[in-house]
């Protein structure tokens, strides 16, 4: 028959498994975007001076290329699993304060990774050119208009012309799908690494005590 602190300590394994689990899930969701992306990548061709192309191509994928739909709803529908499944994993970060322990840089890692995840989100949401896609990029863009000086220049470069367009739509799908793929690859490497670290030095002080 177990004791009380026997249970006890059962339960705060289990625990600390669930929220790994948490951890675990992320990677997984971000290696299946990146599956479900490159699929449809294959059948994405932005074109047209307004943009059309892309939408047709997004309609295209929708009801033309066999179970494209269903690619399409898996890699929209598990974006949104990723960020909460990413918040409620930051969040028992917060709620267990160990940001200000010894895993500083375990934290700031993932913080980084949380805004490179943000990015990609807003990236991927203009790709489809539809009404909230137009609308989504014109208001978000617009936001650089207000750097002082710079700003309509600002804003004119990163859409490529003063409207978004095309080319404000292939400049978003080179960040979409290669600089912050590649950037992300890297930081869950440096995230990981640092855990390990850190994994290493905690039972390495637990041995010491015993």
């Amino acid at each position: 028959m177990s004791t009380g602190p026997d249970m006890g300590t059962k339960v705060k394994a289990l625990r600390s498994r669930f929220w790994r689990v948490l951890g675990a899930m992320s990677i997984v969701l971000i290696g299946i975007q990146f599956i479900t992306g490159v699929f449809l990548l294959m059948s994405y061709h932005p074109g047209g001076a307004d943009g059309s192309g892309a939408y047709n191509s997004v309609m295209s994928i929708m009801y033309d290329v066999r179970w494209g739909w269903l690619v399409r709803y898996i890699h929209t529908t598990g974006a949104s699993l990723l960020f909460i499944i990413v918040y409620i994993h930051m969040f028992r970060a917060l709620w267990d304060r160990t940001y200000k322990k010894r895993s500083g840089k375990v934290w700031l890692w993932g913080v980084s990774l949380l805004v490179l995840l943000m990015g990609e989100e807003f990236f991927g949401y203009i790709l489809p050119y539809g009404n909230m896609s137009l609308w989504g990029g014109m208001v978000i863009t617009n936001l650089f208009g207000s750097v002082p000086l710079v700003g309509h220049d600002l804003v004119t470069w990163i859409r490529g012309g003063p409207l978004v367009s095309t080319p404000t739509i292939n400049r978003f799908m080179a960040f979409h799908v290669a600089v912050i793929p590649m950037a992300l690859v890297a930081l869950i490497v440096m995230h990981l690494q640092n855990l390990y670290s850190l994994r290493i030095e905690q039972e390495a002080s637990r041995s010491a005590q015993r």
